[in-house]
């Protein structure tokens, strides 16, 4: 049809003879005229007279019974033309065309019979199409698919006119398909029809569920990315061809071995007619690999048990749901033995029922079926064939991740912590790592030293670990994503180039330095101790301070954060600016993030010195993360051109103070929270500063509020002075 073409429209009532007749010429013309094209809109008589009124007023158009005639051009419905009734039609056609149509009485009732058992038959077919259930199954190549159409064509009642199965396959598949067809052709039954599709969109049309049984394979050497890639790329394609062929109410069912959730997802973004509600996933043979041990292990009769709930990324990442399992039990009431009834006995019989409950129903804690395990004196790990030593773990997501290889020792309560060979607690000690995309690590423990060998690993070795990854991996641990987020939160501004600034030379971060003694010719002496032991001597606690070793962390092992500064003021400052450089640190902090290549640095130097001492316990980071804590806080005037790190500092740091417990930030010496303190100064200077946009002061109050509500603290009256800070008036006599 031409984007031009008229189109000539017939609207009116149906069943009625003016209207038939219209229909008839146009429908005539149609068929022997190459650039005639007719349409047809059947209202009934109830319907019509709204519609009509409703249409002409639209259109400016006078008009009065059935049927309303009219043209338009092309498929889009542009400039429509009014024409009239049918007896405007019949001028028409004869002024325009020189065709000339008349019935007799005898012919426009055969005419008026006919179209009424056109109609009659129409309702009818239409009525028994809605009154079958048509299922397209792709991949039907697949083992499952014979069982699967002879369980369909056996359901009963499903739909009242029975099912219509359409199979499709890749080409190399269609001798299995053939012999589905016929065997299933001799069932009868429910199944009305089954046919091979030559593509799958020939299937779509009038589908009601889809049935998606084939998956890509996994090559032995490709990579996840690749792998989901490809998958993504087939299911697009896919997703085309629903939006274009398939109904809006299509149901599409995934059942295979590949990543399914993966595909689910692509499918509901790339189809956004389909409902996602419409859209399942079939995970019941991952649990079916893992039940019988699971039940048996437990010495549970395997009957009525139900299949566990899996979760997670099916064919990637995916978590039998045990805590869920459903079992069919049989109850008694009140007891079995009411069930038989003695003759000399007044009480009425017991009852049997079934009741569906939970299978660790009477378990309370948290690890349950461990406990129903340990009562019959088996093993988790003999269980699931696990060794008790992992040799490191896979599946790490890309991103920078501080990595600790340690020694575990398994504790009676099955909890297991780092010790050394000896079975003691050991130091951390780890290394700050960007994982990239097939990355594959391998580091050497050295069993001397007890510690990570900075040499590394010859490459043959690393290739021969490669080649035997499928041994390998029963000895991985996988990564626990349940962190992920966390740790995404707790690292988002920390970046190559401060891991490497950052980083102790020798690459990894230990808890427990290795310190070494300066002699002492080359202990560091100034001028000033110099005159002080001429002068006035040295107190006490100098002079032991001079009987003790000078311990320094051994050169390249120590973490390499910014220096912070040691006076807050300039050199030549004079005692007021001294004052005032003390109790706004702006001037010291802007000197350290001049000395960055990007001040928003600082932000990841914190984050980085907080993990340090969340993962690695480092003593030396968590002093670093509490001094620029305290910089940052006390600074007032600089907030106004540093808007940018004051507002990350208070998300980064709130984000933080949920990770550790809020004893750890008590001060021994002073007894109290230097985070809190610090915090309340902070607050205080965005409030009072009125260079500080409200934005910043908004983001403030609704941090302070949430700190507030988690950690009691009070910040009341910022304004005002603490009693150990408050100004000490002295009188004077």
């Amino acid at each position: 049809m031409n984007l031009d073409e008229m189109i000539t429209i017939v609207a009116g009532i149906s069943r009625d003879s003016a209207f038939n007749y219209s229909c008839f010429i146009v429908e005539s013309l149609s068929q022997v005229l190459p650039n005639f094209s007719a349409k047809k809109i059947a209202l009934k008589s109830c319907d019509w007279e709204g519609w009509m009124k409703s249409k002409c007023k639209a259109l400016g158009w006078s008009h009065s019974g059935s049927p309303l005639i009219w043209r338009e051009t092309g498929i889009f419905g542009g400039d429509p033309t009014y024409v009239g009734g049918s007896l405007e039609l019949k001028k028409f056609t004869n002024t325009y065309y020189g065709i000339d149509i008349v019935l007799s009485k005898e012919e426009q009732k055969a005419l008026d019979y006919d179209y009424l058992l056109a109609d009659n038959f129409k309702s009818v077919y239409n009525k028994e199409q809605l009154d079958i259930l048509h299922v397209t199954i792709s991949g039907a190549g697949r083992s499952v698919c014979p069982d699967l159409v002879m369980q369909l064509a056996s359901l009963k009642g499903i739909c009242k006119n029975g099912i219509e199965i359409n199979l499709f396959d890749t080409p190399g598949h269609f001798f299995k398909i053939k012999d589905i067809v016929k065997d299933a052709s001799a069932i009868g039954g429910e199944l009305r029809s089954i046919q091979i599709l030559a593509n799958l969109s020939d299937g779509l049309g009038n589908c009601d569920i889809l049935i998606i049984l084939d998956h890509i394979a996994r090559d032995e050497q490709e990579s996840t990315e690749s792998w989901l890639s490809r998958n993504y790329d087939a299911y697009k394609e896919l997703s085309e061809q629903i939006n274009v062929y398939a109904n809006s109410n299509l149901k599409i069912i995934f059942c295979s071995t590949g990543p399914n959730c993966f595909c689910a997802n692509v499918l509901v973004k790339e189809a956004p007619k389909i409902n996602k509600n419409n859209v399942i996933v079939i995970s019941a043979h991952y649990g079916l690999e893992m039940i019988y041990d699971f039940i048996k292990s437990m010495d549970v009769n395997l009957k009525g048990i139900s299949y566990p709930p899996v979760w997670g990324f099916l064919g990637i990442n995916q978590y039998v749901d045990v805590h869920h399992i459903i079992q069919n039990y049989l109850v008694y009431f009140p007891n079995k033995r009411a069930l038989t009834s003695h003759t000399d006995s007044a009480q009425s019989l017991g009852i049997k029922y079934s009741e569906l409950r939970w299978l660790l129903y009477l378990a309370f804690n948290k690890e349950p079926h461990e406990a129903l395990i340990k009562r019959k004196n088996l093993s988790s790990n003999k269980k699931n064939n696990r060794p008790n030593v992992f040799a490191g773990s896979f599946n790490i997501p890309q991103g920078i991740f501080f990595s600790q290889p340690v020694h575990l020792k398994i504790l009676d309560d099955d909890s297991r912590v780092a010790t050394d060979e000896y079975g003691e607690s050991a130091p951390r000690v780890g290394f700050f790592r960007n994982f990239k995309c097939q990355d594959f690590i391998v580091k050497r423990w050295d069993k001397n030293l007890e510690d990570l060998s900075s040499e590394p690993v010859p490459e043959e070795t690393v290739e021969r670990l490669k080649a035997n990854l499928r041994e390998l991996d029963r000895y991985l641990g996988p990564y626990p994503f349940d962190m992920w987020n966390q740790w995404k939160d707790l690292t988002n501004k920390i970046d190559d180039s401060i891991v490497e600034r950052c980083s102790p030379v020798c690459g990894f971060v230990r808890s427990a330095l290795e310190l070494v003694n300066f002699d002492d010719a080359s202990r560091p002496r100034g001028t000033e101790s110099k005159k002080r032991k001429r002068g006035a001597g040295l107190t006490v606690e100098e002079k032991e301070q001079e009987l003790l070793p000078d311990l320094k962390p051994k050169p390249g092992t120590e973490l390499r954060l910014s220096e912070l500064p040691q006076k807050f003021y300039p050199d030549d400052a004079t005692p007021a600016e001294i004052t005032r450089h003390s109790l706004d640190t702006s001037y010291a902090l802007d000197t350290l993030l001049n000395k960055l290549k990007d001040p928003m640095e600082i932000i990841g130097e914190l984050q980085l010195s907080f993990v340090c001492f969340l993962a690695g316990q480092s003593l030396e980071a968590f002093e670093h993360w509490k001094g620029l804590v305290s910089l940052i806080c006390k600074a007032d005037s600089l907030i106004p051109t540093r808007r940018a790190v004051f507002s990350e500092f208070l998300n980064v740091l709130e984000i933080q103070l949920s990770h550790v417990p809020e004893e750890v930030l008590c001060d021994i010496v002073a007894s109290n929270n230097f985070v809190y303190h610090n915090l309340r100064k902070l607050f205080a200077n965005i409030e009072s500063n009125t260079d500080v946009d409200d934005r910043l002061k908004s983001l403030a109050i609704r941090i302070r509020d949430r700190l507030t509500k988690k950690f009691l603290w009070d910040f009341k009256d910022l304004q005002e002075e603490d009693d150990d800070e408050a100004p000490v008036v002295v009188a004077l006599d």
